[in-house]
């Protein structure tokens, strides 16, 4: 890595000695000792990097801000094997209602990343099936679970104390003010029938979350029902 570091700073130098001299050719984008290097090589070398040195080295010069700006490297980055759903989720989704069909623009991945590293991370709760799983959106996998009936009784009924008080063990478990995190809590799958009795039993439920989310001061809630978590 340190021998790697280092011929990038002598590419930078020769790529700015060579502008000085007013020989350097724009369209060739030469990379100094780099240049006798194959392009595949070069991008095997910017996805072993990671991330967060390929974005420095985006600023090295223009011929390396070229080579990070692919948009294949920037899909690697987000850790997809279906881009076309990250291109669904920044066209589509993001647009809102009516859904466009036509005419969608062009997004660079290089872009989409940088968005969501800026994005605080949100609380995520799944409390129904008998067994709390809770963690944080970045992390693969839940940061804890217990069983529900055990320490909290059915909290798929709405009774606000019984999830005011829930909701505030999660919290004080992950160690953060309800105050400073978002979160993504699900709705569990119950009265899942459709007829008005089971509607409004699921409206009630969903009303009793948000009250006692936003009476802890959560600054946003996002409810979603268990299937899609």
């Amino acid at each position: 890595m340190a021998t790697l570091l280092r011929k990038l700073r002598e590419s930078a130098t020769l790529k700015r000695s060579s502008s000085n001299s007013g020989t350097n050719n724009s369209s060739s984008l030469p990379l100094g000792a780099f240049d006798s290097l194959p392009s595949d090589i070069l991008m095997q070398i910017v996805h072993l990097l990671g991330p967060k040195d390929a974005a420095k080295l985006s600023l090295v010069c223009k011929s390396w801000r070229f080579i990070v700006s692919n948009n294949h490297l920037w899909a690697h980055f987000l850790q997809t094997h279906h881009p076309h759903s990250v291109l669904f989720a920044e066209t589509t989704l993001s647009s809102g209602y009516p859904l466009p069909t036509l005419n969608l623009p062009r997004v660079s991945f290089q872009h989409v990343y940088a968005q969501r590293e800026r994005l605080p991370a949100s609380v995520i709760i799944d409390g129904g099936s008998g067994y709390c799983k809770f963690g944080w959106s970045k992390d693969d996998a839940p940061s804890g679970r217990f069983a529900t009936f055990l320490e909290f009784g059915n909290v798929e009924t709405p009774m606000y104390t019984r999830l005011r008080h829930f909701f505030a063990t999660i919290y004080s478990r992950i160690q953060v003010k309800p105050s400073s995190q978002s979160v993504v809590v699900s709705i569990p799958i119950c009265h899942y029938d459709d007829t008005e009795s089971a509607k409004a039993s699921r409206q009630q439920l969903k009303e009793a979350i948000y009250a006692a989310l936003f009476d802890m001061n959560v600054p946003a809630v996002c409810a979603l029902n268990q299937v899609t978590l």
